[in-house]
């Protein structure tokens, strides 16, 4: 970002349309109810989506920053349960909503944390009932936190990439795959725990600046 006078004012910069590279996700899934105790335990899935957000440079060493972020799974089928119940479980889709605390090792480089809450979609769905068994599908959105830090680096002056890594924990999933008959005096509700949720993701951004009547400190981010 250009300097417009050399005050002790701080940076403002906005940043928007930040395009993720990859997303790459592992979480543990724990089954509460149902007949799917043979989904595993521990599963990955890996995505790509777009983000934006805005920074706010305090001094030459800091940054505050708020960041949203959508993430869609490209083969987000986590588990499967085979037999006469034939069922899968899937991720759809990661929304974040995240503030950023960074630090600024150099004139290039900036470390940060960041956390805030986050929106998981999931589908479970099969083959249930007797036979004939009925095919039915069920989504849930879960509602978590998340909590992380990475590291960004300016390739110019606009041109970013960032590494970053986010742990989350989110709410049960509950899926009602009752079939057209009914359960009888069985719960046809599977409850799913969804804890321990792992991400690493790179991006790459192109940093607008909008604050032109702005002035600048000596580190400009």
């Amino acid at each position: 970002m250009a300097s417009t006078a050399a005050t002790n004012s701080a940076a403002r910069k906005p940043k928007i349309n930040h395009p993720a590279a990859s997303v790459r996700s592992s979480l543990t899934i724990t089954p509460d109810q149902g007949n799917h105790d043979e989904f595993p335990h521990q599963a990955c899935f890996s995505g790509g989506g777009v983000y934006g957000g805005y920074n706010y440079q305090l001094g030459s060493s800091f940054v505050l920053g708020l960041e949203a972020d959508y993430s869609a799974a490209f083969d987000g089928h986590l588990a499967h349960a085979p037999g006469p119940e034939d069922t899968n479980y899937y991720i759809n889709d990661l929304t974040t909503v995240r503030g950023r605390l960074g630090w600024l090792a150099n004139d290039s480089t900036m470390l940060f944390a960041t956390g805030g809450v986050g929106w998981l979609s999931t589908t479970f769905d099969g083959l249930v009932g007797p036979a004939p068994s009925e095919f039915i599908s069920q989504d849930d959105t879960l509602f978590g936190w998340v909590v992380g830090g990475g590291l960004e680096t300016k390739v110019t002056e606009n041109f970013h990439i960032k590494g970053e890594y986010l742990y989350g924990q989110f709410e049960d999933g509950q899926y009602d795959l009752s079939p057209t008959g009914g359960c009888g005096t069985a719960s046809c509700v599977v409850d799913m725990n969804v804890d321990d949720f792992h991400t690493v993701r790179i991006g790459a951004s192109y940093n607008f600046n909008f604050g032109g009547g702005y002035t600048a400190a000596p580190t400009k981010w």
